[in-house]
């Protein structure tokens, strides 16, 4: 296949391409690289620097018109929450005008869209969560993906011979992380200490981990494998961790024996205590399983930034 990638310089893209290459796919991608790293981009992908949120409707057709593409994989987007919520703007040019834009200007060869949204459309209730709950997002990142679910929702509706899939990723870990999440935000003060302890913010959640590699074995079955018109699948390893645990197994990998400790002044309101999804529609269509654990996902990312800080 011909596959256009969006985002395709980050954290999930990188490892997405990486995949599809590997099959034997010709891969395109569009960046900014205002999040997306240079070093991210996959040996044999072709790349056009652009921004989806400010590129003019004719540039990006005639983007589409060089690719000729037969499928979008939609990754680009602002996803670290607390600047979504800090710039509430930017977060729905780049979330939900770019997809708009995108999805009215596709041309007829593709055939099929791959759009990544969230976990954080669910309401912010302490179960499990399945696609068929409501949404009701709580947070403006939440919302902006939800609003792109429905734009595709409705392309799909109004398009002959389309069909759409929009992916609800949980907590997605690994290497090549782009944004300052958990893991990233822990590792670098575990790198580089400067306290006698520890400290962190609320450690008193507990949420759905998934590799990088196992997220984009998803991508790539949901682009490949047949399926309705238009369908929701959560993403994510099906084992809810707290988030505690997760710092306490960062530090053991990286040898840190400092106390631990939670500050009061780092929560965050828009801090859920759970947020868990059921895999089994998307495990039971596509045959697709987590591969990897929590404990070798973090083993890994913790081993990668010793070797990078040295090298």
């Amino acid at each position: 296949m011909n596959i256009l990638i969006t985002g395709g310089a980050g954290f999930v893209g990188s490892y997405v391409c990486e995949k599809l290459i590997a099959q034997g796919h010709s891969v395109s991608i569009v960046d900014n690289f205002s999040t997306g790293r240079l070093e991210n981009v996959i040996p044999g992908t072709n790349v056009f620097k652009c921004d989806l949120a400010s590129e003019q409707d004719e540039h990006l057709q005639d983007l589409f018109e060089s690719v000729q593409p037969n499928a979008l994989i939609h990754l680009a987007a602002i996803h670290f929450i607390p600047y979504c919520i800090a710039n509430p703007g930017k977060t729905f040019a780049i979330n939900v005008d770019a997809t708009e834009r995108l999805l009215r200007i596709l041309p007829s060869s593709v055939s099929r869209v791959v759009f990544a949204s969230t976990m954080d459309v669910y309401a912010p209730t302490d179960r499990l969560h399945h696609e068929n709950d409501t949404p009701e997002p709580c947070n403006v990142y939440g919302l902006s993906k939800y609003i792109g679910e429905s734009l595709l929702a409705y392309k799909v509706r109004t398009t002959e011979n389309f069909t759409g899939i929009a992916l609800r990723f949980a907590n997605v870990i690994g290497s090549r992380e782009t944004n300052p999440h958990l893991i990233p935000d822990v590792l670098k003060r575990l790198l580089e200490p400067t306290t006698p302890q520890l400290e962190t913010g609320y450690l008193g959640s507990a949420r759905d981990f998934v590799d990088a590699r196992d997220l984009a074995q998803a991508v790539v079955a949901a682009l490949l494998n047949e399926t309705e018109r238009f369908v929701v699948y959560n993403v994510g390893s099906g084992v809810s961790t707290p988030v505690r645990r997760v710092v306490e197994l960062l530090m053991q990998y990286a040898g840190d024996r400092r106390a631990l400790v939670e500050d009061t002044r780092k929560f965050r309101k828009f801090d859920r205590k759970t947020l868990s999804p059921d895999i089994q529609r998307i495990s039971q269509r596509f045959h697709w399983q987590p591969k990897y654990t929590l404990e070798q996902s973090l083993k890994r990312i913790v081993e990668d930034a010793m070797r990078n800080r040295s090298a």
